[in-house]
């Protein structure tokens, strides 16, 4: 297997892990939570607004890195196409 190919592999599970409902709703609560917690911080508790937004910025790198690991996989699918087509020209 090459590193595309290993690549397109991590970029599917990543999809498919952010397209459960159940990753979905757990990312869901976890904003949700955080938001509660900020909103309902006193504006001087600086320690509960910190924690809120560390949580609400945990939330988004977790969806990001998926993100961006299904982003390298339709890179890796283009150069894997584009290495195949070469093939057929030869």
């Amino acid at each position: 297997m090459t590193d595309d190919e290993a690549t397109v592999r991590r970029a599917q599970r990543a999809e498919l892990l952010l397209n459960d409902d159940l990753v979905k709703d757990a990312l869901k609560a976890i904003r949700d939570k955080a938001l509660t917690d900020f909103k309902t911080s006193k504006p001087d508790d600086i320690d509960a607004l910190r924690v809120a937004r560390l949580g609400f910025d945990a939330a988004e790198q977790f969806v990001n890195i998926f993100v961006n690991h299904v982003r390298s996989g339709k890179m890796a699918e283009e150069r894997i196409k584009r290495v195949e087509a070469l093939k057929v020209k030869k």
